[in-house]
């Protein structure tokens, strides 16, 4: 399905899963001009269609065109290559991450290609500390923690994206997208309270498998000393 902005601006928000890409999604887009749409798993033939009015979600559709357009993909850091579109890319701490792909799924995950694929999007974060164009880099551990962060991070989005954003709006990342389920471990029992889950200590609750050396040294350059 091919959409269409009023405005011709579109963004995209990458992630492996259980990244905690929905969360910024969602802090994102209620930044956007009323109305704005975003399209949750895009590769999917049936992709999910979240609108956003007067910076909150909208329960339901809206007929007009939408004024900016925000893209989700999940999947290696590579799939945002095929499009000129900011891409803002999620990358969530390691321990933590591990232990919303246990409790999410049934099947077991196939770590040895999980750690190459978040090295890829820990090492954007390295090699891109000022948050330049043509894309950025949300840690998303940190995101959830610090508000100098935040609004660091809106400043620059909403320079990128020409002015287009609305005011700072940060009661945004209380709200927990429905797309995805939700939290691994919460659902959607903290809709309206998000930012008070647990997300910095979701590794206390399972057993997570040996981590190699060099992604836990990775994982410290990106968002410091976090772990007891």
């Amino acid at each position: 399905m091919k959409y269409q902005t009023s405005t011709g601006k579109t963004f995209e928000v990458v992630g492996i899963p259980r990244s905690g890409q929905h969360a910024i999604a969602t802090w994102l887009m209620a930044q956007m001009p009323s109305p704005s749409l975003f399209i949750n798993n895009s590769t999917c033939i049936r992709p999910d269609e979240v609108w956003f009015k007067n910076g909150r979600r909208h329960q339901g559709n809206i007929s007009s065109k939408p004024q900016v357009l925000g893209v989700g993909i999940e999947g290696p850091a590579s799939a945002a290559d095929a499009t000129d579109n900011l891409s803002v890319f999620v990358v969530r701490d390691i321990k933590n991450h591990m232990a919303s792909l246990i409790k999410h799924r049934t099947l077991g995950t196939n770590w040895p290609q999980f750690f190459k694929r978040w090295e890829a999007y820990a090492l954007l974060a390295t090699e891109n500390p000022d948050k330049s164009y043509p894309y950025m880099v949300v840690p998303f551990s940190t995101w959830h923690t610090s508000a100098d962060l935040r609004i660091e991070l809106y400043q620059h989005f909403e320079q990128i994206m020409g002015g287009f954003c609305t005011v700072y709006n940060d009661d945004a990342r209380k709200d927990v997208m429905a797309s995805g389920g939700g939290s691994s471990f919460d659902g959607q029992k903290f809709v309206g309270c998000g930012d008070k889950m647990k997300v910095l200590e979701r590794y206390r609750i399972v057993e997570l498998p040996p981590i190699p050396l060099k992604i836990l040294e990775l994982n410290e350059e990106v968002f410091g000393n976090i772990y007891d």
